[in-house]
């Protein structure tokens, strides 16, 4: 099945839009229909995994933490890569909720040498910087800036003002020391920005924010005993849902049949008629049921892996 475009889809479902006007109709129209259209995309990333919604990434290990890129929404299996092996030498790690280090359950999940756990959800940088920093960002251009609000300083007190980094063509730095991270807000620019830590000199690399990013906030993985001959991972994750904005953009997922049904819920939500809304969206999340189906086949053989010395592992048992 080909890929999708804004472009393409404009032209495909303009007659399912809010403006029922020949295409392409005005800018303003165009925009509402991206907007419709966006609003049908959000929905159906978050009522499942559609097909192009998955991705495989290798991600670096900071400090035992995996960090997701921005469009990456959730981690669904990790695989360590250690040094110099073969893939088929990659360990494979359970993924954890975020609750399993309050289970008060016989198991205790958060024990398990292989697991990584979701510990947060509004990680602002990849890596986090050692007490004590300064922040210095280089740019390409000269636009905006970078706000910096609250922290805490070189005593851990916390500060309550808020400060800036100005974003230059070339390096600016922060005199104000920090010993954690405060809230990061940085202005729409036309290249990326990165952002480095700096103490006694040396900087370090923490983040490479995108040009429409303003408010960072990445999905965090723990990862449990970590090893320094692991340092990096093989992920399969989710994508996050990321606004379609320009013509070459892909629309995922770009099933068209389930569009159409999307826009016409829109349109139904819209009119507040939401018996008819709830019909049209059952109807394209099948339509994506569908298609997904066309992709994972037959039903897999599942097998269950019980962890030494816990539970019933120890029982004995026979074919």
């Amino acid at each position: 099945m080909p890929l999708l475009t804004l472009a393409a889809a404009r032209q495909t479902l303009w007659q399912y839009g809010p403006d029922k006007v020949p295409y392409p109709g005005t800018a303003a129209q165009q925009a509402r229909f991206d907007a419709a259209l966006n609003q049908v995309i959000q929905k159906f990333q978050n009522s499942g995994k559609p097909r192009h919604t998955m991705r495989k990434v290798v991600i670096p290990i900071f400090d035992g933490n995996i960090t997701l890129p921005r469009e990456l929404q959730s981690c669904v299996g990790v695989k360590l890569i250690p040094y110099g092996t073969n893939p088929r030498w990659y360990r494979p790690l359970a993924i954890y909720n975020n609750f399993h280090e309050f289970h008060h359950g016989p198991v205790p999940n958060f024990t398990c040498d292989q697991a990584a756990f979701p510990s947060s959800q509004l990680a602002q940088t990849f890596r986090d910087p050692a007490a004590g920093f300064t922040l210095r960002c280089k740019s390409t251009e000269t636009r905006g800036s970078i706000t910096l609000i609250g922290g805490t300083d070189s005593a851990d007190a916390q500060w309550f003002d808020q400060t800036t980094l100005s974003i230059t063509n070339g390096t600016s730095d922060s005199a104000r020391v920090y010993n954690t991270l405060p809230r990061i807000q940085k202005s729409v620019t036309n290249v990326g920005v990165s952002l480095y830590s700096v103490i006694s000199g040396v900087e370090t690399l923490l983040a490479i924010y995108a040009p429409g990013e303003t408010v960072p906030a990445y999905t965090r993985y723990s990862v449990t005993n970590p090893t320094d001959n692991a340092p990096s991972c093989l992920a399969l994750c989710k994508l996050a849902f990321v606004p379609v904005v320009v013509d070459t953009d892909i629309v995922y997922p770009g099933v068209v049949t389930a569009l159409i049904s999307g826009l016409l819920a829109v349109e139904r939500q819209a009119a507040r008629e939401r018996d008819a809304a709830r019909e049209l969206w059952a109807e394209a999340i099948e339509e994506l049921d569908n298609d997904r189906q066309q992709l994972d086949g037959d039903a897999e053989v599942s097998e269950i892996l019980v962890q030494a010395g816990q539970g019933f592992a120890n029982v004995p048992w026979t074919l």
